[in-house]
């Protein structure tokens, strides 16, 4: 994600132990994997990087894309044609220049790279990381594909927050409790009511923290009031500086 003020630095099982530290909970670590892998999706912050791909349109019109992308953000056209518009008698016309003075759609100093100028081209999503081009036009173009990917660490998992660490924990050591009870398991004993009360509470708290950056700093700032508006101290493209 750019602009954030803090990578990602914890590997996934971090989360784990994480567990063991605070609710005394051990599970087998591939019970363990696909629970939490369950919770941190359901938490939303996936696909945390942001990738540029550049291809040409084929004549199947049919994509391949990179294997690790988990979804699309934009496809635009990278080089676009200027169109001249006229009158005569007959009213408007279009007029377009030659290729040789086509203009780049590339994002500026200022702009995301998720940014292109670009017409945004039509596209179904298929099978096997592909798309299919349905711009008839679109033949023989250079497209400008931004995709989002998942950050792993060393076993392929993806990397966490300290606040996404502490969410799972907390979620999968409910969600444990919660399996427990409908087991069977400690049904006579009030204290599990007890236990369950205070995780649910707790869980729900975490990953509702989760879902906020860990620092909103002033490039995360400039960023979400570059998105949402443009007033008398802060225009689109602009930068916003706070200090006074």
């Amino acid at each position: 994600m750019e602009k954030l003020a803090k990578k990602r630095h914890l590997p996934f099982l971090t989360s784990k132990v994480k567990m063991q530290q605070l609710y005394g909970i051990d599970m087998n670590e591939d019970d363990f994997i696909e629970t939490a892998y369950d919770v941190w999706r359901s938490i939303g912050n996936i696909a945390t990087k942001l990738e540029r791909y550049f291809v040409t349109v084929p004549g199947d019109f049919i994509v391949e894309l990179p294997a690790a992308m988990e979804f699309i953000d934009s496809v635009t056209v990278v080089n676009e044609k200027n169109v001249i518009d006229s009158f005569d008698s007959g009213g408007a016309k279009d007029r377009n220049i030659a290729a040789y003075q086509e203009r780049s759609n590339l994002p500026t100093i200022n702009q995301s790279i998720t940014m292109s100028q670009g017409k945004a081209i039509n596209y179904i999503t298929m099978s096997k990381n592909s798309i299919k081009v349905t711009s008839a036009d679109a033949l023989g173009r250079d497209l400008l594909i931004v995709y989002r990917t998942i950050d792993l660490d060393g076993d392929s998992l993806p990397m966490l927050n300290d606040k996404e660490v502490e969410a799972i924990a907390a979620e999968v050591a409910k969600r444990n409790l919660v399996k427990k009870i409908f087991q069977g398991i400690g049904l006579k004993d009030k204290s599990y009511l007890t236990l369950l009360q205070y995780i649910t509470g707790e869980a729900n708290r975490l990953i509702t923290a989760a879902k906020i950056d860990e620092n909103l700093t002033d490039d995360a700032i400039d960023k979400i009031l570059d998105i949402q508006t443009s007033w008398d101290r802060k225009q689109f493209n602009k930068r916003f500086n706070l200090t006074f």
